[in-house]
């Protein structure tokens, strides 16, 4: 059975709004008759592309949205801890090859953004000792995060409409890493 990891940002949109809600539908239907395995990353997407999109507080929280979408049933794929990011009870612990492949993932996605808070910080003379909700170096995080758990988990297929994922050059790079396939929407349910 093939699988396929949703990028997390769907949950940010009102619902229905999505031009790829009726894929993202499909996707989740297939999952629910066993003919799919989908998942999502379960990330508080406070730093979704929407400068509207809420904080998720906690995997209760995180649930409703789910259900709003009609994404209860999908897996839910951990994240590194990261605070504000990551949900404290459902993250994982990171090893030294899993932030290796962070950094990696981080280095091809977003080269001009530093990598860690403090240098982000430094670089763009911020007083805020954490990152804003609108701030890009938490939107590259979580993008980020969401590819690492794809990678980490093993999974077939990542599903975004996020154009940062398959430009040509970062495509291929990630795909050496493990990603498997990077496809759109659309795309993905033509898979199933």
């Amino acid at each position: 059975m093939t699988s396929f990891t949703l990028d997390t940002h769907y949950l940010a949109l009102p619902d229905g709004a999505a031009k790829e809600a009726e894929a993202i539908r499909a996707l989740a239907a297939a999952h629910e008759a066993d003919k799919a395995d989908v998942a999502l990353v379960a990330l508080s997407i406070a730093a979704s592309r929407l400068p509207a999109a809420p904080l998720i507080k906690d995997l209760t929280e995180f649930g409703q949205t789910l259900e709003r979408h009609g994404l209860l049933r999908v897996d839910l794929l951990p994240p590194m801890a990261y605070f504000d990011i990551a949900f404290p009870k459902w993250c994982l612990l990171p090893t030294e090859e899993m932030e290796d492949i962070e950094h990696e993932i981080h280095s091809i996605l977003y080269p001009s953004i530093q990598y860690a808070w403090r240098d982000y910080r430094k670089a763009h003379q911020l007083e805020e000792t954490a990152p804003s909700r609108e701030s890009p170096w938490r939107a590259a995080k979580c993008d980020v995060q969401m590819m690492l758990a794809h990678i980490e988990a093993g999974r077939d297929i990542f599903v975004t409409s996020s154009e940062i994922f398959h430009r040509e050059i970062k495509k291929r790079q990630l795909i050496a890493l493990g990603a498997g396939a990077i496809l759109y929407p659309a795309e993905a349910v033509g898979m199933i």
